[in-house]
């Protein structure tokens, strides 16, 4: 027979004695997490905007009759009609209306990647777990005005939703249509015997990416000239000028500019307009371009085999975090695409029977701390921005990447796998 409880847990025990008194205790804990994401997000509605200000400028531009490219929009055209809708309120309004859609959106990606027989005590367990692990990629979505929480509620749709193919791949394909990255996981897809979305998923999100080609002036080839366009501003080299802060300097976290960063000359916080180098050897731009190119088909093919025919909860995972790693261009914000990979971990070592558990909970704090030295708040501006430079964000895609290796299901020969 287990003894009581006894020392703190004796306490939290009696202060969690009622079912009132555990309601209570769970919405005071709601609020201290959302609240500061909430605050946070709203800020970005001040001064010079964010994202969200991007986009909804782009809609109100395509609402007009007008293109919303030569500007920051750098989205197919597809999502800038879709947010049509929002333009019919104040921007304020519209985007405090973004913010809060976030919050259901990332509870229903945790239960739709959960087991579907977890009992409710395990998925609230989820629930406070999973946000506190992915803290800087939310808070980064939500400050920074970004899409990547609505692509992954529209990516899990489509997974969850595999029963009635063409609703999900409509989803997903909306997600793929606002950010084409996530048109790897066709090859995921198929991998896990989910044959159907992989061949629904890229019709729908090329049909969305035409309907929203049809609102603009010129058609599809319009939209493909200016979305080209504005890539190719995107990832073309700044001047270099020695005394350019932003000489050389690549944005995001994915494994193209971690390679450019380390192996090139290259300012890794020009955004700080302070000159920070963490390269160790000065190699040309094409060489370490073509270097990352053969890392990315490698990791691309590599993940393909190792997901065949396991579950699709798995897959998915493992195809998320794939698309973050090889992307051109990945911020830390895009890492809410990591929270599959973390409900799979986190489930298989609250359930304690795997027999490579210690592997996956070293490499699991490996991920949380690397994703939390990019704080200003724990380390100061400068370490920060040092840290972030040299990678730490890509350091904790990677670790949970082997974490999900480490922890990966046995092959199965059926296609109901599950």
């Amino acid at each position: 027979m287990d003894s009581p409880p006894t020392g703190w847990r004796a306490r939290i025990a009696a202060l969690l004695a009622t079912p009132a008194r555990r309601r209570t205790a769970w919405c005071v804990f709601l609020l201290a997490l959302w609240l500061p994401f909430l605050i946070k997000a709203l800020r970005g509605f001040r001064g010079d905007g964010n994202d969200f200000t991007i986009l909804y400028d782009a809609a109100v531009t395509l609402a007009g009759g007008e293109s919303p490219y030569g500007g920051a929009y750098m989205y197919p055209p597809f999502f800038a009609w879709a947010l049509r809708p929002f333009t019919w309120l104040p921007m304020p309004v519209a985007g405090t209306l973004w913010a809060l859609a976030k919050i259901p959106l990332i509870y229903f990606a945790i239960r739709a990647c959960a087991r579907p027989d977890s009992p409710r005590r395990d998925r609230l367990f989820l629930y406070a777990v999973i946000p506190l692990l992915a803290y800087r990629y939310i808070q980064s979505d939500l400050g920074n005005g970004n899409t990547n929480v609505m692509i992954l509620g529209g990516l899990v749709a489509g997974l969850a939703l595999e029963r009635r193919p063409i609703w999900g791949a409509a989803l997903a394909g909306a997600a793929a249509a606002i950010k084409l990255t996530p048109l790897y996981l066709v090859g995921v897809f198929a991998a896990t015997d989910r044959w159907r979305l992989a061949l629904l998923f890229p019709a729908a999100a090329l049909l969305w990416i035409v309907i929203g080609s049809t609102a603009l002036p010129g058609g599809l080839s319009a939209a493909i000239d200016g979305f080209h366009g504005n890539s190719e501003a995107v990832f073309e080299v700044p001047p270099t000028d020695p005394d350019d802060p932003q000489r050389g300097y690549l944005p995001g976290q994915s494994l193209r500019p971690f390679l450019h960063r380390w192996l090139r000359d290259t300012d890794a916080t020009a955004h700080d307009r302070k000159r920070v180098t963490v390269n160790v050897i000065d190699l040309p731009q094409d060489t370490v371009e073509w270097m990352y190119r053969g890392v990315a088909a490698s990791l691309a093919l590599f993940g393909l085999w190792a997901a065949w025919r396991r579950p699709a909860r798995w897959g998915f995972a493992w195809g998320c975090l794939l698309t973050l790693l090889i992307s051109p261009y990945s911020r830390k914000a895009h890492f809410v695409l990591a929270i599959p990979a973390l409900v799979w971990i986190v489930e298989l070592l609250r359930s304690r029977d795997h027999p490579r558990a210690r592997w996956g909970l070293g490499l699991l704090i490996l991920a949380t701390v690397c994703g939390q030295l990019t704080s200003k708040g724990l380390w100061g501006k400068a370490n920060s921005a040092l840290l972030h430079g040299a990678g730490a964000v890509t350091w904790a895609g990677l670790a949970m990447f082997v974490a999900l290796w480490v922890l990966r299901p046995e092959r199965r020969t059926s296609v109901n796998d599950g």
